[in-house]
């Protein structure tokens, strides 16, 4: 069934006109209203009141009637053709209870409406209940789909599963003046829709509440009920397979693993049949079982397309809990707190696999780049819409930016086709009771290799990596045992790892993670280890919002940027001592270098160059912090690694590929492609948020552009001059090695 039915001339479509009666269905009209008569609703923090509010500002009350008009015509138009088309067919209990589902807030919406006519006694609208709209609806939807329905039963899942989260609610509900002077209240249907907060929905607010509510699983499981496929099969979804794709990823991760711990398993299980004790403790037994998960999860006969009892899957979660729960036994703790003699090699041999386990886990797992074959496939399914034209005109531009954005392009429209994959994600993260905590590795978002740059004798492996802290409350964070593991084992080779991290520490969201990672460096175990840089991509300059929307002078622009770069409370962190080494100097003279090579010296440029301008500094800041750090490993580091952290590896790799005048060969374009598109696929069933795919082509586009008009030798020589006197360490002739 097509849901995007009309009804008359209504330009709402099915979807949006479940939004709007689920919005109004969900408002306190009498607390709502005295909450803007008091200018309490332009809080940002109300933002559940605020959007109700504005909802019933936007029109005058006729125009709001036309609306509510619209909205019965266009789900009576869809309730026709699900009847014509389905319903004499049996249709499914599911959907049955959507269309219930429906009507349930049909009714609410109205009943809240008449209400709405009272108090605003000049509008030309009685009852809602009364208008003929509403009563073909009605007596189309008694007389053909249903004898009667039960108003007070939304649905039995929607109200199982809201009966399990009040349950769990450990807090007491707050009170409604507490709700009201409350920071943050409730993550709202928008920005789960964008994908773009729902860590919320395993955070606690600081009083132990939730920051969503009962109301909002209606919403979701509305919106994907009644999106683009309710009532009919879904044919042809691109993501069909995405339990196979993950349990195969799994599958080779675990393979991976293995093979960098074979040494010290073998060494392990050597120690274990040399000790005379019958038994050797826990954290031994824990070991065992995680190695024992992973040569389950490394065989292929529990792959999932094998209908096996337990898949690969299954295995690597068990790996990882028990990994975990080794990392907090009372015996490694001690064996941390008292490191053991070199004579003790029991023991010694226990932290050797505990830490090169955390160590795989984290710089060995080659999960993405098992998913070549998977991107390009659904790149190729992608594009077999273009038109002859269009292909050859595709083929002939060697733009590599203008690559980018047709292969986006087209992969946007396939995702069509998926289009409430991350509303499911929440669906079932709620159904499976997991929402305990915002630990993204723990919740299957495994770290992945990106590519390596070699300088001259120097390796540096380059790797995605979500924030590695547990958080449970919005005010509290802390840093994930595998973590430090990892860092305990790159102690032992003498290594060091370089964290760019990309969360903003001025949001409340984010800022509880940021200050756990800064802190661990100073931790004395780990200071010679970790570095952490703190490059905030989230803030008001960033995006140049106001106050900095309408600063197009130059000079100013500059004056605000290195205020920012150098002020901790801007977003921006570093070590004292790189800070140090920053200094205006670099600052300074980059900016200008910019300024001057990638847009000509103008005295003005417009929010969206400014936006570009913004892009590339970032670029060669962490060049400079690479430099500076002399790191064996650097980690893009962002809450999820879906969006920023492979946007910036996408960034850096196309930017070193452009200025050695390397032409990329079919593989290195594979390689791209899964940077960019297999975190969020894998993670959140998506591409890349367009907001920072764009800021990545346009800056890409920028760099092109120049590198077009000077031709590419002269391009080298010029970024050669303009900033190696800003560089120490050559970092300008690193090369990408795959």
């Amino acid at each position: 069934m097509n849901a995007r039915e009309k009804g008359n001339s209504s330009q709402l479509t099915i979807s949006e006109a479940v939004e709007t009666l689920s919005s109004i269905a969900e408002m306190e009209f009498d607390r709502e209203i005295e909450v803007s008569a008091e200018q309490e609703a332009e809080a940002p923090s109300e933002k559940f009141i605020q959007n109700a509010v504005q909802w019933l500002q936007r029109h005058d009350p006729d125009t709001t009637i036309d609306v509510i008009k619209d909205t019965f015509r266009v789900v009576l138009s869809y309730l026709r053709n699900f009847y014509k088309k389905e319903y004499s067919y049996m249709p499914s209990q599911q959907t049955t209870e959507g269309i219930k589902a429906i009507m349930v807030l049909v009714g609410e919406a109205a009943k809240k409406m008449d209400r709405y006519s009272m108090m605003f006694p000049q509008s030309k609208l009685k009852r809602a209940t009364q208008l003929k709209e509403y009563k073909r609806l009605q007596e189309f939807y008694i007389s053909r789909i249903a004898r009667k329905i039960d108003e007070g039963v939304l649905s039995k899942w929607i109200m199982a599963l809201s009966q399990r989260l009040l349950e769990n609610q450990k807090a007491p509900a707050p009170s409604l003046a507490r709700v009201m002077h409350s920071k943050h209240v409730f993550v709202d249907l928008e920005s789960v829709k964008k994908d773009s907060e729902y860590e919320l929905f395993f955070i606690r607010k600081e009083d132990g509440s939730r920051f969503f509510s009962p109301r909002i699983i209606r919403n979701i499981k509305l919106v994907c009920d009644f999106g683009d496929h309710l009532g009919e099969f879904k044919l042809d979804d691109p993501f069909e397979s995405i339990c196979l794709w993950r349990d195969h990823d799994l599958h080779a991760t675990a393979a991976v693993v293995l093979h960098a711990a074979a040494p010290y398993v073998d060494n392990f299980y050597h120690a274990l049949a040399m000790t005379k004790a019958s038994h050797p403790g826990e954290l031994a037994s824990l070991l065992n079982q995680s190695v024992v998960a992973l040569m389950l999860c490394n065989n292929s006969h529990n792959l999932l397309h094998n209908l096996s009892v337990k898949s690969c899957t299954d295995y690597f979660e068990d790996f990882q809990g028990f990994l975990r729960q080794a990392l907090h036994s009372r015996e490694y703790e001690k064996l941390i707190a008292y490191p053991p003699k070199q004579s003790n090699a029991l023991s010694n041999c226990f932290l050797e696999l505990t830490h090169v386990l955390c160590r795989a886990l984290y710089l060995h797992a080659q999960g993405d780049r098992e998913f070549f074959s998977t991107v390009r496939g659904l790149l190729q399914e992608a594009n077999q819409d273009r038109s002859p034209e269009h292909a050859e005109a595709w083929s002939a531009n060697q733009l590599l930016w203008s690559h980018l954005s047709s292969d986006y392009a087209a992969m946007s429209k396939l995702m069509k086709r998926h289009a409430n994959g991350p509303l499911t994600k929440i669906l079932d993260m709620l159904e499976e009771n997991s929402y305990h905590g915002f630990d993204p590795m723990y919740q299957s978002n495994i770290p992945s290799q990106l590519f390596n740059l070699d300088y001259m004798d120097h390796h540096i492996l380059f790797v995605r990596v979500p924030s590695p802290t547990c958080q449970e409350f919005i005010h509290k964070a802390f840093v994930v045992e595998e973590f430090k593991g990892l860092l305990h084992s790159i102690k032992q080779s003498g290594e060091k790892l370089l964290m760019i991290n990309f969360q903003d520490r001025t949001s409340w969201r984010e800022h509880a993670r940021c200050l756990a990672l800064e802190e661990l460096q100073r931790h004395p175990d780990f200071s010679d280890q970790l570095t952490v840089a703190t490059l905030t991509k989230d803030t008001e300059f960033f995006y140049q919002l106001a106050p900095y929307d309408q600063n197009n002078h130059v000079d100013v622009f500059l004056q605000h940027f290195k205020k920012h770069v150098l002020d901790e409370n801007c977003g921006f962190f570093f070590p004292q001592q790189i800070k140090e080494a920053l200094s205006s100097k670099f600052v300074d003279g980059v900016l200008h270098a910019i300024h001057r090579i990638f847009f000509a010296g103008k005295n003005v440029l417009t929010r969206e160059r400014r936006l570009d301008f913004i892009e590339i500094f970032y670029l060669f800041l962490e060049m400079k912090l690479i430099e500076l750090v002399k790191p064996s490993m650097v980690s893009f580091t962002c809450k999820d690694g879906a969006d920023i952290s492979a946007a910036a590896g996408g960034e850096l790799y196309v930017f070193l590929k452009l200025l050695h005048g390397e032409k990329m060969s079919k593989q290195e374009w594979d390689q791209l492609s899964t940077i960019l598109y297999a975190p969020a696929m894998m993670i959140r069933e998506r591409i890349m948020l367009p907001e920072r795919f764009q800021r990545m082509v346009n800056m890409i586009r920028e760099i092109e552009n120049v590198r077009g008009e000077v031709g590419h030798e002269v391009f080298a020589k010029l970024i050669q001059e303009a900033f190696s006197p800003f560089y120490n360490w050559d970092i300008l002739n690193a090369r990408i090695t795959g």
